[in-house]
């Protein structure tokens, strides 16, 4: 049996995936969302994302070579409901027709909402259960006609973690091939453990897990020290340093700066894994659906002896001035990652006359009982991944904000989750650093 690699999105190297293209979403520039922190004499960006339900991209995928007997599956539901049993949007219009040994790639886009009052919406909204529902399976015979059989249904109860955030999209692939069905009699058995095999690992903590797949993009064509390009890309970058990079709070890309043809595709986009990467390509935005997109290619299961690249995953990408506006000089960012934890990732920008000269990345903790700190390394850090020329400092607890710059109460539950704001201080006053302390932002509604 060949299977497709699963990608992990959510560990990326040093430990620190807008709307989906698969089906709409929250779309391409600008909003109406915003942090309400601008004033006050306060020096940080504010937050632009649209203010609408965050938006649950699932990518369905075949995962084995062509053989005789395909057997198609017609999907008409796949639901996410919360611990507390809130839903997310069911049904799928129309419905899936998956040809489980075939390369054809399903995606379907679901709205989070789960009708929580409006306003105020909450920090963010996890899901732990997934229902499927397959009315009817259709088999191939010997001579080529489909047969339609008995569906299947199935619920995996708390084997799952997909985090939404208003305004943002988080990326679900499933794997499902023909290995996973068996026929008996006029019906179709599921082997669900088969199912949760593909789709979980240890390194997602035996769940099926979301990642954040809407990644803002940075042009770092000015910033002397850069990422190194990977040897042995297959298709060469326009430089051996990577002039854009990509974060979604989630994951790292680094790529070129601009959008150019290649084999029928755009710029180079290389998603960073933990231990290699995966390469893919970047568009500009499209006339029609007025979003710029990304894409992730893996060799197609079907062909054996040489290497077919498919579309494993596609997301949307914004230039990070498209979703924060009143720009300074010296930003700190925060984003949040998936699961919406004690940790968020960090992206520091040193500017001159709008251009990005200088930049870091990191993580901020916000477990210490002394209050929350923060990592952060050089920009060139990325790929080769290393810890050399680390910066610390501290977020202290009492400059912490929420929305409309309400305090923080530190004793609340999930209390970081609220955070919007506060004051950055780095211990010292590292070199290269213009600013030791000052405002952060927090890239959530």
């Amino acid at each position: 049996m060949r299977k497709w690699p699963l990608i992990v999105m959510a560990l990326v190297v040093l430990g620190c995936a807008g709307g989906g293209v698969s089906g709409g979403g929250t779309g391409g520039t600008g909003g109406t969302g915003t942090t309400g922190l601008t004033g006050g004499g306060r020096e940080s960006a504010t937050v632009n994302l649209p203010d609408v339900p965050g938006y649950i991209d699932v990518y369905l995928l075949p995962g084995q070579g062509r053989v005789p007997g395909s057997i198609t599956a017609q999907i008409d539901v796949i639901r996410w409901l919360s611990a507390l049993g809130e839903q997310a949007e069911a049904a799928l219009a129309p419905d899936i027709f998956l040809k489980t040994d075939g390369e054809n790639i399903q995606g379907r886009g679901i709205n989070s909402d789960t009708g929580v009052p409006n306003p105020p919406y909450p920090d963010s909204k996890t899901f732990n259960t997934l229902q499927v529902t397959i009315p009817q399976f259709f088999v191939e015979d010997v001579v080529g006609n489909q047969n339609a059989v008995g569906g299947t249904s199935a619920s995996f109860i708390d084997n799952c973690e997909v985090t939404a955030y208003r305004g943002r999209t988080v990326g679900v692939q499933l794997f499902m091939n023909d290995s996973m069905f068996t026929q008996v009699g006029n019906n179709m058995v599921w082997d669900t453990n088969a199912f949760l095999t593909q789709n979980s690992s240890l390194a997602t903590g035996g769940k099926i897990r979301g990642f954040l797949s809407d990644y803002l993009t940075f042009d770092i064509s000015g910033v002397p020290n850069k990422p190194t390009m990977p040897a042995g890309l297959q298709f060469s970058p326009e430089s051996a340093q990577a002039n854009r990079v990509w974060f979604s709070g989630d994951a790292y890309a680094i790529g070129d700066r601009n959008a150019r043809a290649v084999s029928g595709s755009n710029g180079l986009f290389v998603f960073l894994t933990p231990s290699a990467y995966i390469e893919g390509f970047f568009r500009p935005m499209d006339a029609t659906t007025r979003v710029k997109s990304y894409e992730l290619k893996q060799a197609s299961p079907q062909v054996i002896g040489e290497i077919r690249l498919i579309t494993a995953l596609k997301g949307v990408y914004r230039d990070y001035s498209e979703v924060l506006s009143n720009l300074h000089d010296f930003e700190f960012i925060l984003i949040p990652k998936s699961g919406d934890g004690l940790k968020q990732d960090i992206v520091i920008l040193k500017r001159s006359a709008g251009a990005i000269v200088d930049m870091w990345f990191g993580t901020a903790d916000f477990a210490p009982s002394a209050g929350p700190t923060f990592r952060v390394y050089p920009i060139k850090n990325l790929y080769p991944a290393s810890t050399v020329g680390e910066l610390r400092g501290t977020l202290p607890r009492a400059d912490l904000i929420g929305v409309g710059g309400v305090p923080i109460n530190p004793s609340a539950p999930n209390w970081q989750r609220a955070v919007r704001g506060g004051k950055f201080k780095f211990n010292g006053t590292p070199a290269g650093i213009s600013k030791f302390s000052g405002d952060f932002t927090t890239l959530r509604i």
